[in-house]
């Protein structure tokens, strides 16, 4: 690993590319975070998105990541956008833990949830 690492930095990533295509190496680069958001392809493909939402300022756009797998040309992931934090509070301690009124009441006077 150390000898193909040194190799491979003599050259810009752009030569190598171009090297393993002619060869016929499947390859490509290792893209930044913040390249892979700007990927049109990603965008267009559906795989990057935004979910919309109602905020105190307007519309809050929420970047999502898509599932990645299609089924007959569809994605099966959601489009809708996360909670707030605490929307659900209430509810996944009631349908989950079974946690009561009287101790949510005491959590929430506790700051312990929201």
């Amino acid at each position: 690993v150390e000898r193909i690492a040194r190799i491979l930095a003599t050259q810009k990533r752009a030569h190598w590319l171009a090297i393993f295509e002619e060869a016929r190496i499947p390859a490509g680069p290792i893209q930044r975070l913040d390249q892979v958001a700007a990927d049109a392809e990603l965008h267009a493909r559906g795989f990057l998105y935004a979910s919309e939402r109602p905020s105190a300022v307007g519309v809050q756009r929420i970047p999502q990541v898509g599932l990645g797998i299609r089924f007959d040309g569809e994605s099966e992931g959601s489009q809708t956008p996360p909670p707030l934090l605490g929307a659900q509070t209430t509810e996944v301690l009631t349908a989950w833990l079974a946690v009561g009124a009287e101790e949510l009441a005491r959590l929430r006077e506790h700051g312990l949830i929201f």
